[in-house]
């Protein structure tokens, strides 16, 4: 068993929709729907894609992966959920570390 769909039933509920409705929407039958939301079934892409489509998320939203744009902090394009590898916390910091260097040196370079 995979675990529940959390987002998949979230956004089904907040949208006030059946699985018969939602079944309608995406064009996938109940027993998909239930077998996916409830982990009896993993998720291929072309289920995805219907389902994001029929709820008018992204299929990313859809799995509660966050995107974060490119405005954003760096910091903030560097995180990642849960537990790091020591390794990734380390080229973490090793990028960020280069770019504050890259900007202190456009500092200096800008006064003269």
């Amino acid at each position: 068993m995979l675990g529940k769909w959390e987002e998949l039933i979230a956004l089904r509920q907040r949208n006030g929709l059946s699985l018969e409705a939602l079944s309608s929407m995406c064009g996938l039958s109940q027993e998909e729907l239930f077998r996916l939301e409830n982990g009896l079934e993993e998720v291929n892409e072309l289920q995805l894609e219907a389902i994001s489509e029929a709820l008018n998320v992204s299929p990313l939203a859809l799995l509660g992966i966050e995107t974060i744009s490119e405005s954003s902090p760096v910091e903030a394009r560097l995180r990642t959920q849960g537990d790091l590898d020591l390794d990734l916390k380390k080229a973490i910091n090793f990028g960020l570390d280069f770019i504050n260097k890259i900007e202190e040196l456009k500092y200096l370079d800008s006064l003269g």
